[in-house]
């Protein structure tokens, strides 16, 4: 057996008991994880922030349609504002007149299929994105720290074997 002051000195003049030792390579790892998902999960509190505006200016913007139509029902404005058909078609000509609702509907109804591309392509990617990562990297750092573990393992009996 290998007297311990022994080992101290050459683990004190080489640097073996650092080696053994030191796992910064795992910390420093799972501490770029952590900010990897903090900031992957602030985007997402934002997207989905920036999805709930964009809804409230909606209803705002329809709020505000209706009022207008209900100001301006017994004046002679009604019919740029509002008529019969407020649904504006893509094959309508230009000789048609657009009235101030059809528009908004136009408008509301191309917002509403934006959003929900929004909502499907960038929100549930970037969730699933963190999910994915979560799974990854859980699995690479916990192999990495478990060959870490050997490696160090070996690395004591080499020095050990040494004084033999």
């Amino acid at each position: 057996m290998v007297p311990s002051r022994v080992f101290d000195k050459f683990a004190e003049r080489t640097g073996i008991r650092d080696a053994i030792t030191k796992s910064d390579e795992v910390k420093r790892a799972k501490e770029e994880y952590t900010v990897l998902r903090n900031n992957i999960g602030k985007l997402i509190i934002c997207l989905q922030d920036n999805e709930k505006k964009i809804q409230d200016n909606r209803e705002s913007r329809k709020r505000t349609a209706n009022q207008l139509v209900e100001m301006v029902k017994s004046s002679p404005l009604k019919d740029c504002v509002s008529s019969r058909n407020d649904t504006e078609s893509n094959d309508d000509g230009e000789s048609k007149n657009k009235t101030y609702l059809s528009i908004f509907n136009a408008f509301d109804k191309r917002q509403d299929i934006l959003l929900d591309k929004f909502n499907v392509y960038i929100i549930n990617y970037v969730i699933e994105w963190r999910k994915i990562i979560k799974i990854r990297v859980m699995q690479a750092l916990q192999s990495f720290e478990k060959l870490r573990l050997e490696y160090d393992h070996y690395q004591r009996k080499v020095s050990v074997s040494f004084f033999l």
